[in-house]
């Protein structure tokens, strides 16, 4: 037996049994939605990154005294040395 269809006037319902997604539009859809998700985890993995690698203290202290900056800094400092040495 098939499905009965009842009309779109009926329980609110505003889908009609003709309608179906054009063809072209499957793709464009499947596509959207994967280019969606490859952004979101970018971005999603790009602020994880970001606030990993140069996570502020849980103190504000001066820039010189951060653990980041010290990081960021000592190749500097040490050729630093080794030329006033």
């Amino acid at each position: 037996m098939g499905v009965l269809y009842h009309s779109p006037l009926e329980h609110g319902e505003t889908y009609h049994k003709d309608h179906h997604t054009p063809g072209w539009m499957i793709p464009v859809i499947s596509a959207g939605v994967v280019l969606a998700v490859v952004v979101a985890l970018a971005v999603a993995g790009f602020l994880l990154w970001h606030f990993c690698s140069a996570a502020p203290p849980a103190v504000a202290l001066p820039p010189q005294q951060s653990r980041s900056w010290r990081l960021h800094h000592r190749h500097r400092l040490q050729q630093r040395r080794m030329q006033a040495a």
